[in-house]
C-alpha cells in the first residue's frame, strides 16, 4: 500500500476458525454466534495499543497489526492468538475452536489494501492444508499469480509507491518475498 511514512511497517493476519460449523451442525447457529462474539472478543485481548480486530464474514476475521518491525512482531500475536483459542468455550456446552491464520507483512507491492488482504488469505488456505491450528507468512511467488505479480510490480514503480521488485527471506526453511 502506498504509504507517505515508507518506514511504517505492518501486517494482516487473516484468520479462519476451524471446527465452528460442527458446532452450528451440533449446538445450532445460537451457538456459532455465541462462539464468534467470545473469539472476536479474546482477539482483542491478544492485540497491542492501536492494532484493530475485524470481523471478515461468516468465521473469518482480520487483524492489522500496526507499527511491526519483523515477523517476530506479526508471530507474537498470531501465537497469542492460537493460545487463546486453546480455552474451552461455554455455549451451553463446553466446545474449542482452532484458526488457521495467514500473515502478509506489508511491503512494497502492496499498493492497494486488498492486495495485502488477499495475500493473507492465501497464506491462510496453505496453513489450513498443512494441518490447520497454525499460521503461514505469504508467499507471493505462491500467493499471487505471476502476471497479477508483474502488474503489481509494474504499478507501484510507476506510481512511485515502491521499487518495484522484492527480495528473498528465509524464515524457519521456507523462502518467500517481502
Amino acid at each position: 500500500c502506498v504509504r507517505a511514512d515508507r518506514d511504517f511497517q505492518f501486517a494482516v493476519l487473516f484468520i479462519d476458525l476451524d471446527r465452528l460449523k460442527p458446532i452450528n451442525a451440533r449446538r445450532g447457529h445460537r451457538a456459532g454466534g455465541g462462539v464468534l462474539r467470545h473469539v472476536a472478543k479474546g482477539f482483542q485481548t491478544c492485540m497491542r495499543n492501536g492494532d484493530t480486530v475485524g470481523g471478515y464474514g461468516g468465521d473469518e476475521f482480520t487483524l492489522l497489526v500496526n507499527h511491526v518491525t519483523g515477523d517476530a512482531d506479526a508471530i507474537r500475536v498470531a501465537e497469542r492468538v492460537l493460545t487463546k483459542l486453546k480455552e474451552p468455550i461455554d455455549v451451553g456446552e463446553p466446545v474449542m475452536v482452532g484458526a488457521s491464520i495467514g500473515i502478509a507483512l506489508s511491503s512494497n507491492l502492496h499498493e492497494r489494501p486488498e492486495d495485502l488482504i488477499r495475500d493473507a488469505d492465501g497464506a491462510m488456505y496453505r496453513a489450513k492444508a498443512k494441518g490447520k491450528n497454525q499460521y503461514v507468512f505469504s508467499d507471493q511467488a505462491r500467493d499471487v499469480p505471476k502476471a497479477e505479480l508483474k502488474d503489481r510490480g509494474r504499478r507501484v514503480g510507476r506510481e512511485g509507491g515502491g521499487t518495484g521488485h522484492t527480495r528473498r527471506r528465509r524464515r524457519g526453511g521456507q523462502a518467500r518475498e517481502t
